[in-house]
Parts: C-alpha cells; structure tokens; sequence
C-alpha cells in the first residue's frame, strides 16, 4: 500500500496517513468496523483493509467534499492532524 497504515490499541483501530490522504488528515478504521463487515472477528485487519482501499478513500473523498457516505462506510472516520 502506498500509505502508512499504523494500529492504534488505545482506539482499537488502524489509522491511515501518506500519500493519499496528505499531511493534513488521517483515516481511521476502527476494528468494530472490520469485524461487523467480515461477519467474524478478521485476522489479518492489514489485508482486509488493502481489499477495500478503494471504498474507504471514496468514504474519505466525500466527506473531504462535503458528500454523503453510505454505511458501513460512515464509519470511517477522517481526522485532522495538529
């Protein structure tokens, strides 16, 4: 993946920063998310979440813009970082 993607335990989530979301932001994926959408607690979160890169930057672009996301992709959440 061309961007850095980091598991933060206190949040129970994976957080996305590079090249794709810019220094500004990062994109949060909790695990609550992951495992409601694989029906089953997933294992490997990593590969899970390069499978549906596509729809988590299209969650990101329309909230950046403005737009509506749809669930379960609502449940991204995108961050400004200080």
């Amino acid at each position: 993946m061309p961007n850095d993607v980091i598991y933060d335990a206190a949040r129970e989530a994976h957080v996305i920063r590079g090249e794709d979301v810019g220094e500004r932001y990062r994109i949060v994926i909790p695990d609550a998310l992951i495992d409601a959408e694989a029906g089953e607690p997933v294992g490997d979160r990593l590969a899970w979440i390069e499978a549906h890169l596509p729809q988590i930057l299209q969650a990101y672009t329309a909230k950046m813009n403005g737009g509506f996301v749809h669930e379960p992709w609502g449940r991204v959440l995108v961050e400004e970082v200080d």
